[in-house]
């Protein structure tokens, strides 16, 4: 994650090294989960693949994939990020904005056609089966605008807080709770060390 000025840029990718969830869309990557400041929200952005492969479908001339990921700001009710445990997500971790490629999960889609259809277009691991999924190999560039009064420590904000990631579609319950949990825990220090790198 960067941020300059008020856009905040994370460059997301799948690095497990096995299966993640049981296979096929459980191994995509297809959300991430965090906490922005209070009166911080997403306002806009644009998703790319730029400098990745397409597996299963033709990637756009221009990279921009913005149709198949969206944003949620506030408390999701719904999805891999339902803090209140509606079966599809972790109980005990709270976070106030989501980007997914889930449309359970992100209502407001990027390029504002509200058609997200699923995991497709998440992203693969090299070393992981997503069984024949449309999916992005490597990674994607998420590049969000933000409103409000962005503070100039809010990477030291998201990191202090609950991050989650989510593989496959929580309509199939392909992964289960501890495995969300998990990765969320695992998450947390990556995230320290990537910002700790890049200073």
């Amino acid at each position: 994650m960067s941020v300059a000025g008020s856009t905040l840029t994370i460059v997301l990718t799948n690095t497990t090294s096995a299966d993640a969830g049981d296979g096929g869309a459980g191994n995509l990557l297809a959300g991430l989960g965090f906490n922005l400041p209070t009166g911080v929200t997403i306002g806009n952005g644009t998703v790319s693949m730029a400098g990745s492969i397409a597996l299963g479908f033709t990637a756009p001339g221009d990279n921009d994939i913005s149709d198949e990921w969206g944003y949620r700001n506030g408390i999701p009710t719904q999805g891999h990020f339902d803090p209140i445990g509606s079966g599809d997500g972790p109980a005990t971790l709270t976070v106030n904005t989501v980007i997914s490629s889930q449309k359970t999960d992100a209502p407001n889609q990027f390029s504002g056609t509200n058609n997200l259809k699923g995991p497709g277009f998440g992203l693969a691991s090299p070393l992981a089966a997503v069984g024949g999924q449309d999916a992005i190999q490597d990674h994607v560039t998420i590049t969000l605008n933000l409103s409000g009064t962005v503070p100039g420590d809010l990477i030291d904000q998201i990191d202090s807080n609950s991050v989650i990631l989510a593989f496959g579609s929580p309509a199939l319950s392909t992964i289960p709770e501890p495995t969300t949990l998990l990765l969320a825990i695992l998450a947390m220090p990556f995230l320290g060390v990537r910002k700790s790198l890049e200073n």
